[in-house]
């Protein structure tokens, strides 16, 4: 599945590249790329490769995360109706002693 996503990334890459290229007019109607044309091209992709990996290697990180901490669906189910059960008791709890504190 990783290496799905991989050459999906790299294709994505390429694509972007050429689209770029297309753009600035190269193969179309001149043969070259000025200097400066050229830097900021590279400057872009390198960017955009660092960029795109590391949100990669992100996604895969809280896959990892998701996949330790929450074995199914039902794990997660359950996790979610525990943690609204405790903020509803927080929220009652806080309303009850402020009501407590001001009849007082």
């Amino acid at each position: 599945m990783d290496a799905g996503r991989v050459c999906e990334a790299t294709a994505e890459l390429v694509f972007l590249l050429m689209l770029i290229l297309m753009a600035k007019g190269f193969t179309v109607t001149r043969g070259r790329i000025s200097t400066s044309g050229s830097i900021k091209l590279a400057v872009f992709m390198t960017v955009y490769v660092i960029t795109y990996a590391a949100l990669f290697i992100y996604q895969a990180y809280v896959r990892f995360l998701f996949a330790c901490f929450f074995r199914s669906v039902f794990d997660l189910f359950i996790f979610i109706c525990r943690s609204a059960i405790k903020l509803l008791m927080n929220i009652t709890s806080i309303q009850y002693n402020t009501l407590i504190f001001i009849a007082l």
